[in-house]
């Protein structure tokens, strides 16, 4: 049974882009490559359904309360989320109570502030898409479901066959490949979380034909 952990996915790059049991290639090299395909495969679908990549929310940190950061990635950069970002005053207010962007804080990419020199004394929390860190023999894929992974090495064998234009016939296969799969994928996030997930909204439906109601 597949895995998709990441050696499995070193596997699958080995064997989709034909490399020899003794490679000059080395196995930290491949890994490089499926890590910026990570990144490729997660820029795709957060423009796409963005709530698909969104992790449980997260506290904020400070030195001294006006400015309040993300963190860093797996690689010690400072974390800048993509695309819009919820920042909330406590974990009661997620999701429908964000703080309001420009009134009650300044979005600066990798940072948040109080705008006015003001402080806020108490813990931020905050939720979206955080970078993920580099895969590698001991860091495992982030994306879910597992299944999905297998885009990661498509498109991973893909850029790697695509440079100096040396291996053509190996890039389109694996496009064809991306082309035939993604949309599969992409279909079950916007199902899944079409309401904003698991946990959005129930809508129900008035059985006398009247107007939805909205719970929860």
């Amino acid at each position: 049974m597949a895995t998709y952990d990441s050696a499995d996915l070193l596997s699958r790059f080995n064997r989709y882009a034909k490399r020899p049991t003794t490679d000059e290639i080395t196995s930290p090299e491949k890994y490089a490559i499926l890590a910026t395909a990570q990144m490729d495969v997660i820029r795709e679908i957060a423009i796409r359904a963005p709530y698909a990549l969104y992790q449980d929310p997260a506290a904020l940190s400070t030195s001294d309360n006006k400015e309040f950061t993300f963190g860093t990635d797996g690689n010690g950069h400072a974390v800048m989320p993509y695309g819009d970002v919820g920042i909330y005053r406590s974990l009661n207010d997620v999701p429908d109570n964000p703080m309001m962007l420009n009134v009650d804080y300044l979005d600066e990419g990798t940072l948040i502030r109080i705008p006015n020199n003001r402080t806020f004394a108490s813990t931020l929390y905050w939720r979206g898409i955080a970078t993920p860190a580099d895969i590698s023999a001991s860091q495992e894929p982030a994306l879910r479901p597992a299944p999905a992974r297998v885009l990661i090495v498509f498109k991973a064998v893909e850029n790697f066959a695509r440079e100096g234009g040396a291996r053509a016939a190996l890039a389109d296969e694996m496009e064809y490949l991306w082309r035939k799969e993604f949309p599969i994928h992409m279909a079950n996030w916007k199902t899944h979380f079409r309401r904003g997930g698991g946990l959005g909204r129930i809508i129900r439906t008035d059985p006398w034909g009247g107007a939805t109601a909205a719970l929860g």
